[in-house]
């Protein structure tokens, strides 16, 4: 079958016939959802199984530490400064032992952004615990301070097993274990209650303070335990309620009643038994941490097998997908490589017409240059089929754009010759009508009589103003020229003088600078239009100033005037405008000045805003 001489049409039922995309789209689908939630799974598995018990032993190590740091800064005793000691070094093993396993390859390779953001900070508190330790022996910080210092690297440990949750993905499993989390969290807040009342036990006092945080710390206790209890698996929590005895957890209930119902004692210990109050939370801490760990385990159970049937998934879904893709692609590849071609020359003259030679031949018919059309045109070879078709409509449409640009070119040029010539004769009448009022001028003796004479003369500058506009919009400058410098004062009352209502304008030039010569008369032609504009969108009775100054990069001009003001956007649109004028649109001849403004300060390298 020769293909080049067929129908794009022939040629696309082919590749529906063959529907790579499409199986393509199905295969590539099945496979990567089934590998991404296998790999989730894994990586997740792996996270769990290597970071769960070194985590484990370091909160266990941390909160043994705090319990004793709370007690040596209550009672700095020998005894109490031993028994520090002993436990930091403990702790610095289960540091060591959680470092170890978050530095491994399989835990840095299987970590998601949450895991590893979590393990990083846990990394910069523990990095921090030699000076937190220095400051509990030098006796610079507070046992508050320190508690809730220990409290917050206990908590960033917890966020570690959170997000390694998290990353299971799914949500039937995530809730159940997120609120195991949360029960181990809450047995956190009990070790918090000891570690408050080991420090009264020691100082023999229990403080308003010390009372109100261990009543914020049972309430938290309390309804952490309640919520993560009511969304915990069914089998999670029977093995919570087999392992926690519910006399102990009555024991314990009774007596964080009588703390809390207790008036604070500043000088007697709490009003529980120490040996009770331990026993009991030591028993009760244990019985909830076993059950947390159960669930753990059981979720890393779960995740495993989850990760072994997704990739058994998995390669039963490549499998089958692989062979009927390869057949798919061979031929669908065969059918579009030939079209591709075709089509890539077409796009490649396209481009070529719209980014090199239409910018090309503007900008050559800008700079007043003669154009070839015929040589500028390249015309593709047009075939039988759609595509030779759509190739013969395209140079057409070439043909058309490129004459289309020399049409407009010249149109231009002559709309640019019009106003030239329009203006020329402008200047010369109004030239010569200036020269007849300025002898009228000298000659009238009536004062009304001088009075309009004036008032003629004004209207005349404005209108020589105007055809000057001409000569700007054509590309020309005015006829009028200035061989010697001009003081600014002058050049700015030049400028107030050319607009209509020139009486409000209020003139300031705070230092003696002057203009050169050739740039006087384009520059008071500036001034005049942004005058005007100020003078047109301002109240009939407020003044406008016009105020000259030297600064350090040159001579600043600001005209200030009490007109209603424009939008953020409009005024960053206009400001564009003046800082690059674009070609000249009939159709926004209402802003004409400033047009002529920003050709005009183009011209000389003046900034205007």
């Amino acid at each position: 079958m020769n293909l080049r001489r067929r129908s794009v049409l022939l040629r696309v039922t082919l590749l529906v016939l063959v529907p790579l995309v499409f199986l393509v789209g199905i295969f590539g689908y099945a496979i990567t959802s089934s590998a991404t939630a296998a790999l989730t799974l894994i990586r997740a598995r792996s996270v769990i199984n290597d970071l769960k018990q070194p985590v484990a032993n370091l909160q266990h190590a941390l909160a043994h530490e705090r319990a004793q740091t709370i007690v040596y800064t209550t009672r700095p005793a020998p005894a109490a400064y031993s028994a520090l000691q002993r436990q930091q070094a403990a702790t610095d093993r289960a540091v060591t032992s959680f470092l170890a396993a978050a530095a491994s390859p399989a835990v840095r390779q299987s970590t998601t952004a949450g895991t590893a953001k979590a393990i990083a900070a846990l990394r910069a508190g523990l990095a921090g615990l030699p000076g937190l330790r220095a400051k509990v022996t030098g006796r610079s910080i507070s046992g508050q301070q320190a508690f809730t210092a220990y409290n917050d690297l206990i908590a960033a440990s917890y966020q570690i097993l959170e997000q390694s949750i998290i990353a299971v993905g799914n949500a039937r499993q995530v809730l159940p274990a997120i609120a195991v989390i949360e029960l181990a969290i809450s047995n956190e807040y009990l070790q918090q209650e000891s570690a408050l009342l080991d420090g009264g036990f020691a100082a023999h006092s229990f403080p308003a303070r010390d009372q109100q945080a261990f009543v914020s710390l049972v309430g938290a206790h309390r309804l952490l335990y309640a919520q993560s209890y009511s969304y915990l698996n069914p089998l999670d929590r029977a093995n919570l309620d087999h392992d926690v005895n519910p006399q102990i957890a009555h024991t314990l209930t009774r007596l964080e009643n009588v703390l809390v119902a207790s008036p604070a004692t500043p000088k007697a210990a709490p009003p529980v038994l120490a040996a009770t109050w331990n026993a009991t939370v030591a028993e009760l801490s244990s019985q909830t941490g076993q059950a947390v760990e159960q669930a753990v385990a059981r979720l890393a159970r779960q995740v495993s097998s989850q990760a072994s049937a997704k990739l058994r998934s998995l390669y039963l879904d490549g499998g089958l997908g692989l062979a009927a893709v390869i057949v798919s692609l061979i031929v669908s590849l065969w059918i579009a490589v030939r079209l591709a071609r075709q089509l890539h020359g077409l796009r490649d003259s396209a481009l070529e017409l719209a980014n090199v030679a239409l910018p090309g031949l503007v900008r050559r018919l800008r700079a007043g240059e003669e154009v070839d059309v015929a040589a500028l045109i390249r015309p593709l070879e047009p075939g039988a089929d759609e595509i030779g078709q759509v190739k013969a409509a395209f140079n057409s449409a070439q043909r058309t754009a490129v004459e289309s640009a020399v049409d407009e070119a010249r149109v231009r040029r002559g709309i640019n010759d019009l106003f030239r010539n329009l203006a020329r004769r402008s200047q010369s009448l109004l030239e010569r009508q200036m020269g007849l009022l300025d002898a009228l001028e000298r000659n009238a003796a009536d004062p009304g009589d001088l009075d309009g004479l004036f008032r003629i003369d004004h209207l005349t500058t404005r209108m020589r103003r105007h055809a000057e506009n001409l000569l700007v919009l054509a590309g020309d400058s005015p006829r009028r020229a200035f061989r010697d410098a001009v003081p600014f004062v002058d050049v700015l009352r030049a400028a107030a003088t050319e607009v209509e209502d020139y009486k409000r304008i209020k003139v300031i030039a705070r230092a003696p600078a002057a203009l050169a010569g050739p740039v006087v008369s384009d520059v008071i032609h500036l001034l005049a239009e942004l005058l005007e504009n100020a003078t047109l969108f301002s109240p009939a009775d407020t003044e406008v100033r016009i105020v000259g100054a030297l600064v350090a990069n040159g001579y600043a001009v600001d005209i200030e005037d009490r007109g209603p003001g424009m939008g953020a956007a409009e005024l960053a649109s206009v400001n564009a405008s003046l800082a690059d004028p674009p070609l000249f649109d009939m159709s926004g001849s209402d802003r004409l000045g400033l047009f002529v403004a920003a050709r005009l300060a183009g011209r000389h390298g003046i900034s205007v805003t």
